[in-house]
């Protein structure tokens, strides 16, 4: 905004079909240049203090604190979104957390700057010494910018993750990746073009007074990334460092310290060496893995977790390490500025959700059943194919005094699960299961059909695997019966799998005996209707008339009447083989369990069939 013609050229950029992202102070926001900024993309106003005190010292500036603060009214006044941008160091991390404080009372959006500073490309002497002198201690940088991999913030350049990657560093150019795979650009205040807005090297900045956008994009710019080469330097450091996933390392910092770009940066070595301690408590606290069909699922969350933060029903599904197929959930405790959903399809709109879909993602909001001024209590943002989810809670409650009942905190986990397993030919099954002499035996039915009473009848004589949802999946060696922790009236569970020997469709009767059925129209329409249905997208619909069509063909479907006694084993042993109890103890929760099913099904005879109280 220092250039005079800053509003013609803002102009001029918005009207076409880019976004941009504007980093500023604030300081020379008018209402006129207010009311442009209120087109869409990304505002970040800089924050140094939480108050006047201590920004006007950082800055230098006398005053510059409140005209930070005018440009934010300014901003609010035109309908700009924006969001704060706290950047903390030494003369202000006394105030860390009162400057969180008041970007909370600013905007709905805030988020935290480098928690290090990058030196000065001019090389000045004492600006430098003073930059130096205002970074934080490593211990610091690590509280406020934790870098979790896998899903922590994202690297701040494709550089970075070049030199996080294990790759051979002498296959690389150090900028090949941000030149040639990123969709990014930046255009210094002196109208000079590069790709990053990190890179000062001189070489790296081509005018668009000399040089149109084209040949800059097409030309300069990877004929620059192309001279760059990872030399020995980076060889012998950086490339075979063992902190390397640890480490925001990037040709561009590298530059700005030492002049070279495959130089290390001793500051960010120490940050990476005390990241490492952090990561390993990060683990140890806030992440925790689950199996599930033959996949891991990784959930994280921003605070940690108590010993007893999951329901007992996930015990028998805990591992200790991710798996090659793995989903991931992040959970965090503050819901996200609505820029989120923004400009998105809504697609879903009955309480308790509204569900948007914007570019690659699904935002579910959750919105409890107020029909008037819905509250938005819960955000739940997945990618394309559900394999990723950031779970976002209006509070910590969840956290720190309730237990998770399901891993995404949502009714349901298949909502994210019912996706990635169609992806897997895999099916999530409103029934029960059981594994009897190593194979697996599905009981569908819909509520009431009796899919817990079946299982209560024949838990003695085998492994319980659910008796609300089984999940079907289709494996190089056939389907298997997979466990799941979504129990119903029976708190039973194991996370076992078995080869699918038989399907059976429930029907309650007098007598007990299994029919085959051979109509394979009436098998599919019998187990489509059994199948837990998410969010049905057309990608999603066509997958699953996929799956249960070949599951329909390839699996003995049987109709299965039975009386609610021992009278069923005569009938099931005809496809079983001979059935006898198996020792164990079981828990308590499911004798209460049971006996609190028996008393209630007394109940519903006294009232419904006095006469059958005998038979």
């Amino acid at each position: 905004m220092l250039r005079p013609d800053f509003a013609d050229i803002f102009d001029r950029l918005t009207q076409k079909p880019f976004s941009y992202s504007l980093n500023t102070n604030g300081s020379l926001i008018t209402p006129a240049i207010a009311k442009l900024l209120a087109r869409h993309g990304n505002k970040l106003i800089a924050l140094y203090g939480a108050d006047a005190q201590v920004q006007d010292a950082i800055t230098r500036h006398p005053g510059s604190f409140e005209l930070t603060m005018r440009g934010m009214r300014y901003l609010k006044e035109a309908g700009a979104g924006f969001t704060v941008q706290i950047i903390p160091m030494r003369d202000n991390y006394h105030q860390f957390a009162g400057m969180i404080e008041l970007a909370k009372s600013l905007s709905p959006s805030y988020r935290i700057g480098a928690a290090w500073l990058y030196l000065a490309a001019n090389r000045a002497v004492g600006r430098n010494a003073e930059i130096k002198r205002q970074r934080l201690p490593v211990s610091a940088v690590n509280i406020i910018d934790p870098a979790i991999p896998s899903c922590g913030p994202a690297p701040v350049c494709l550089s970075t993750s070049m030199n996080q990657s294990a790759k051979s560093p002498g296959a690389h150019y150090i900028f090949d990746d941000c030149v040639m795979q990123s969709r990014q650009y930046h255009i210094d205040p002196y109208g000079r073009m590069s790709f990053c807005p990190a890179i000062k090297d001189p070489a790296a900045r081509f005018s668009l007074r000399e040089y149109s956008f084209a040949q800059i994009w097409d030309e300069a710019l990877p004929a620059y990334a192309r001279q760059i080469a990872a030399t020995d330097e980076y060889q012998q450091n950086c490339g075979i460092c063992t902190l390397k996933s640890n480490c925001h390392w990037c040709g561009a910092y590298a530059w700005l310290e030492t002049g070279r770009t495959s130089a290390p940066v001793p500051y960010l070595c120490e940050i990476a060496r005390e990241r490492q301690k952090h990561e390993i408590a990060w683990y140890n606290h806030n992440r925790r893995f689950f199996s599930l069909a033959g996949m891991t699922i990784q959930v994280d969350s921003d605070l940690p977790f108590r010993d007893d933060s999951f329901e007992n029903k996930f015990n028998d599904f805990y591992i200790n390490s991710v798996g090659e197929d793995a989903l991931h959930i992040s959970h965090h405790y503050e819901l996200p500025d609505p820029s989120l959903w923004a400009g998105g399809h809504l697609v879903y709109d009955k309480s308790p959700w509204m569900i948007y879909h914007k570019s690659s993602s699904w935002i579910y909001l959750g919105i409890g059943r107020r029909k008037k001024n819905p509250e938005i209590r819960t955000v739940a943002l997945f990618n394309s194919d559900h394999s990723t989810a950031h779970i976002y809670h209006s509070n910590d409650d969840m956290i720190r005094r309730t237990r998770f009942s399901s891993l995404t905190a949502l009714p349901s986990d298949y909502i994210m699960f019912a996706h990635a397993l169609a992806d897997r030919q895999g099916i999530v099954m409103h029934s029960s299961g059981m594994i009897l002499h190593g194979q697996g035996y599905l009981f569908v039915g819909p509520s009431g059909a009796g899919k817990s009473t079946i299982l209560k009848l024949l838990h003695e004589y085998g492994d319980v695997l659910c008796d609300d949802r089984v999940i079907v999946r289709k494996w190089s060696s056939g389907y298997m019966l997979h466990g799941t922790w979504s129990h119903g009236e029976i708190p039973l569970t194991a996370n076992q799998q078995a080869p699918l020997r038989a399907i059976f469709l429930l029907k309650k009767a007098r007598l007990c005996k299994i029919e085959a059925i051979a109509d394979p129209k009436q098998i599919f329409l019998e187990l489509l209707r059994r199948v837990s249905r998410p969010i049905q997208t057309a990608g999603w619909i066509d997958k699953m008339l996929s799956n249960v069509t070949a599951l329909a063909a390839e699996v003995p479907v049987y109709r299965l009447s039975f009386t609610r006694d021992k009278r069923i084993l005569q009938a099931l042993e005809t496809l079983t083989g001979p059935l006898k109890p198996v020792d164990r103890q079981w828990p308590v929760e499911f004798e209460q369990a049971w006996e609190a099913m028996a008393e209630s099904r007394k109940t519903v005879v006294r009232q419904e069939r006095p006469e059958s109280l005998h038979e």
